[in-house]
């Protein structure tokens, strides 16, 4: 990790020394999260496999460095590497890397490794010092894996009284891996896979070639309100293969703040046909937060739910999971830039359903307990 880090930083400096005539500015920023977390189901996970039984810190350790370069008036450059914790190491990746040409006053066009913006807060959904939780609500935000895609992005802005209306389509290809249980994985198997235990986390490479999107944004300065909606062709590597099955995701979310009083809300409906469905059954969910500022203290509430989205039965097909939770945080303003968060959730799988554990809980609910201190710099 410090190799690359030291390599990322080595190559930027060089860019701006012979570049420095061409290049109005450069600027690194950056952003760390430092968390502990655990869960009080013994010999269980969470989904991702990071939250265990006993107080870990995988779960919520992560940093970002971001570059950003003015070229010229029209086109500048931002560039962001992102390490996170997963299993048993961090992973250090390009989380974006893009080129933004301005051909007129309120178009951007950008090329490159995107962000896409399938929820309220994906263009920075890592940066933990953002937002109120410690993780966004996990019935919303685990639900899509198709977080990058490399191709083109176009924003255009139309102002609308005091607000801001952003329509923003999109087009690329994605290529990653997603964790997924043993049991989904085994379901799916033809029989290849049955030496695998259910109850691991295992890993299946997959892309999207195409993804395509359109998200349709009103911002203003006290409030926000997006509508979006995502497909593509999505191949699945196991056994039994997915080719361009169709995947299709639409979200709707809404934050804001009054008076103190801070909201957010996002509701989303997923659809996936094929084998992929083995991975990524249809699912829908929501979740609310209400919180409000007390000094450098802010209190919230998050209710979440996760569901069936009338999925198709069958050998091949996943099961859809169904879980509801409720967390009750706190975040400290830490001095500037800095905050400091706590919060005790609890989560209760329904239907027969793991709901968003690795297993079959051993209690009907369970409390999650998490601190974490973010920094942005």
């Amino acid at each position: 990790m410090k190799y690359r880090l030291a390599c990322f930083l080595t190559v930027c400096a060089g860019l701006y020394g012979e570049g420095a005539m061409a290049i109005d500015s450069l600027k690194i920023n950056g952003f760390m999260t430092a968390g502990a977390a655990a869960i009080d189901s013994k010999n269980n996970k969470t989904q991702d496999g990071l939250i265990e039984d006993k107080i870990g810190f995988k779960a919520d350790n992560r940093l970002g460095l971001q570059v950003t370069a003015k070229i010229n008036p029209q086109v500048d450059f931002n560039g962001q590497l992102f390490a996170q914790a997963r299993e048993e190491n961090y992973n250090v990746h390009t989380d974006w890397a893009y080129i933004t040409y301005r051909p007129v006053e309120n178009l951007q066009v950008r090329a490159g490794l995107n962000k896409l913006p399938n929820f309220l807060i994906s263009d920075y959904q890592w940066v933990g010092y953002a937002y109120p939780w410690i993780r966004p609500p996990q019935e919303v935000y685990t639900q899509n894996p198709l977080e990058s895609a490399s191709g083109v992005h176009l924003i255009f802005k139309q102002p609308v009284g005091d607000a801001q209306f952003l329509i923003q389509p999109y087009f690329g290809r994605d290529s990653d891996e997603v964790v997924a249980p043993q049991d989904a994985i085994i379901n799916n198997s033809g029989g290849g896979l049955t030496t695998l235990t259910a109850g691991k986390v295992g890993h299946i490479g997959f892309e999207s070639d195409p993804v395509r999107g359109l998200d349709l944004s009103l911002v203003a300065d006290n409030f926000t309100v997006r509508a979006g909606y995502q497909a593509a062709k999505v191949n699945l590597e196991f056994d039994t293969p997915s080719e361009g099955d169709n995947w299709r995701l639409a979200t709707l979310g809404v934050t804001g703040e009054w008076s103190n009083v801070v909201v957010y809300s996002e509701y989303f409906q997923r659809k996936v046909d094929g084998n992929a469905n083995a991975i990524w059954p249809n699912q829908k969910g929501y979740y609310a937060t209400l919180g409000y500022r007390l000094g450098k203290f802010l209190p919230h509430f998050t209710a979440s739910k996760l569901d069936d989205n009338k999925n198709p039965t069958g050998a091949t097909n996943g099961t859809p999971l169904k879980q509801t939770s409720q967390t009750l945080g706190l975040r400290y303003e830490a001095g500037n830039s800095a905050a400091l968060k706590f919060e005790v959730g609890r989560a209760k799988p329904e239907g027969g359903t793991r709901g968003l554990f690795v297993n079959v809980p051993d209690k009907s609910t369970v409390k999650t307990y998490g601190v974490a201190i973010d920094v942005v710099f």
